[in-house]
């Protein structure tokens, strides 16, 4: 994880991550890595019990903002005490403020128990205001943080009404079809600034040189009804169906559909049980190849890496 000092503005990532898409000030809270210096001292228990409640809520209702991996914790490692194992750190919560939304990492609760941090006292009292992260009270919240205007987290989970709004909208996650999905997929694209032009991956279609140049071969009408396939099956089995861009060109987003094959490998990808929309943070350079001819040499040149290049696609 990357540290950020408290209330500094919080410049991670693209989407909710850029404070450029929001109308007022994105602050870091609880980016701690050693060495650097943080603030301790008490917290009382309601404060840490509703920051996991946080991250709970937002892992249901926004679970395309978790990163992939795994994220350990370097003060652990530096005091030499035992791993605590994963501390969620993937994850982020937003929670709006007065004027100012704040994002922490999902791992704050474990600097909090473990390491004494004491998060600024704002950040507290806003916590402690935050509605449901899955409620439409909780939008309204960021809005009326973000001066009126709409936030940039798309919503890929029902609300969940709360006091005298207690109609709810339709359970769509994940959508029924990869046509519906692919919608939601494009706006994600295109608020992580890919190119919202999809082109489906199968096994066997991606070859990835020493230089980390990425080669794609190109087949659009039997990848996208394989993805299609994959994405039927993935409804059946009810583990969550993960959209997963690969790479891209400036005109194109080649991805592919990823399926839990059981509960303990939906787990390992943080799965949930709806849709999982994800991109790389790093872009690579990506060239199309549409000559059989010319896929063969490269599959003779790079065929080697093959396996490796097939755990971006399917693992």
């Amino acid at each position: 994880m990357v540290y950020i000092a408290d209330l500094d503005v919080c410049r991670y990532h693209g989407g909710p991550f850029d404070p450029d898409n929001w109308s007022v000030s994105l602050r870091a809270v609880g980016w701690l890595e050693h060495p650097q210096p943080f603030t301790s001292g008490a917290v009382k228990s309601t404060v840490t019990s509703k920051l996991k409640a946080i991250a709970d809520q937002t892992r249901a209702a926004y679970p395309q903002y978790c990163f992939r991996g795994v994220m350990s914790c370097s003060l652990c490692l530096f005091a030499g005490l035992p791993s605590p194992g994963p501390i969620w750190s993937q994850e982020n919560i937003f929670v709006p403020g007065s004027g100012v939304v704040y994002v922490a990492p999902g791992g704050i609760t474990h600097y909090i128990e473990a390491h004494s941090y004491l998060p600024p006292p704002e950040f507290v009292e806003a916590v402690l205001r935050c509605p449901d992260c899955g409620s439409v009270e909780y939008r309204e919240a960021l809005r009326s943080a973000n001066n009126g205007i709409e936030p940039p987290l798309e919503v890929f989970k029902p609300y969940v009404f709360t006091g005298s709004k207690a109609a709810k909208e339709p359970n769509t996650d994940p959508p029924l079809t990869l046509a519906a999905a692919e919608e939601k997929f494009r706006r994600f694209l295109s608020g992580q600034n890919y190119p919202t032009t999809i082109c489906w991956l199968m096994e066997g279609d991606l070859l990835i040189d020493k230089g980390r140049h990425f080669w794609v071969r190109e087949r659009s009408s039997k990848a996208a009804k394989h993805a299609a396939l994959r994405y039927s099956e993935g409804l059946e089995r009810d583990l969550g169906v993960q959209l997963r861009a690969i790479c891209s060109t400036k005109e194109q987003t080649f991805a592919s559909v990823f399926v839990p094959c059981d509960d303990l490998d939906a787990q390992g990808h943080l799965m949930g049980s709806g849709l999982k929309l994800s991109c790389p943070t790093e872009r690579y350079f990506t060239t199309t190849v549409k000559n059989p001819f010319h896929w063969l040499v490269l599959w003779l040149r790079y065929g080697r890496q093959g396996d490796s290049s097939q755990r971006f696609l399917f693992e």
